[in-house]
């Protein structure tokens, strides 16, 4: 009877070895799995980081040459009504008008925001924007 329970309990001890064993070898091949897909998200989000901060600048550059066209040129609002000939083919071109919260003096807050959607923190250069948001 003593050998009897001994064997019993022999074999559960083994099984659960064999199937710790097993449990632990497709642990470990999930993390490896996960890892990979970490490694591949890491890249994408550095990717797409890159991305935003070149769209970014872009929006800056555009913004500034934006700026720039309206303040070089001599009339820099929509036409009025009478210039407008409604019977033609060829519409006359509209300058877009860009709604900014940015101060117009020198002396306030940059009016760009940041990554997490707040206003910068730096002090506005003379186009009311600091010197990492195109001040100048």
């Amino acid at each position: 009877m003593r050998f009897f329970k001994f064997g019993i309990y022999l074999f559960v001890f083994l099984f659960c070895q064999t199937a710790s064993a097993q449990s632990v070898s497709d642990l470990n091949a999930k993390i490896a799995t996960l890892d990979t897909k970490i490694i591949v998200l890491e890249t994408k989000i550095a990717m797409l980081e890159e991305n935003n901060r070149n769209l970014n600048q872009r929006i800056d550059n555009m913004l500034f040459n934006l700026k720039n066209n309206n303040s070089n040129s001599i009339n820099n609002t929509v036409p009025s009504s009478s210039n407008i000939n409604n019977n033609s083919a060829v519409s006359q071109p509209v300058t877009p008008s860009v709604n900014s919260t940015k101060p117009s003096s020198s002396g306030g807050r940059c009016g760009a925001t940041t990554k997490k959607g707040s206003q910068c923190s730096r002090s506005a250069k003379s186009n009311g924007y600091c010197w990492q948001h195109g001040g100048y």
